[in-house]
């Protein structure tokens, strides 16, 4: 095994561990990490690829959501409070924060919600709560939705900002658009 091969396999073994280290934390009977299917290496890519500063609008299971610049969709937790930032540590590996570079986030088209900072970082918030991605999404799913982990549930954001408590789309609805179940079919 050739050098640049040992290291891949380290690197998976290690994104794998720190997943499964993430899912001890979860509450609830929903899993914390991405769905059965999904890639450490999904995983890794899209917590290390989180610094966009345009929210836009894009098409899931559930509809118009928010997204990011990469088209994955926005997420806010329900243990989340004003001044208490409920996900933080292992819960950032599994839901890494939207950070916005270079300033304050900017508002595409047919998004009608007020784009934030939390105070004293980068830390992109939607009306005031900060946002999240979830590491089993790709561009058009929504998979975290209704995901309970982390003292709280998760929802996807409407263009309005507002959370989303419907199911997503059945899982064959959501597979024609490249979507995923919502969450809930593992």
């Amino acid at each position: 095994m050739s050098r640049s091969q040992r290291c891949a396999q380290r690197a998976g073994v290690l994104t794998a561990a720190v997943l499964i280290l993430a899912g001890c934390g979860a509450a609830g009977g929903h899993a914390t990490g991405p769905p059965a299917g999904s890639t450490a290496s999904t995983a890794a890519s899209t917590a290390a690829s989180t610094a966009a500063s345009t929210v836009g609008t894009g098409m899931t299971g559930l509809g118009s959501v928010l997204v990011d610049s990469h088209g994955r969709t926005l997420y806010v937790l329900t243990a989340d409070r004003a001044g208490h930032q409920a996900c933080t540590g292992a819960c950032q590996t599994v839901w890494p924060p939207l950070a916005a570079s270079g300033g304050a986030p900017t508002a595409g088209a047919g998004v009608s919600a007020q784009l934030g900072m939390l105070t004293g970082g980068n830390q992109v918030t939607v009306n005031g709560a900060p946002v999240y991605l979830y590491a089993g999404d790709t561009a058009g799913q929504a998979r975290g939705q209704g995901i309970v982990s982390f003292g709280g549930t998760w929802y996807a954001l409407g263009p309005s900002g507002a959370p989303i408590k419907t199911p997503a789309a059945s899982p064959s609805a959501s597979s024609a658009a490249g979507g995923g179940g919502g969450g809930y079919g593992y």
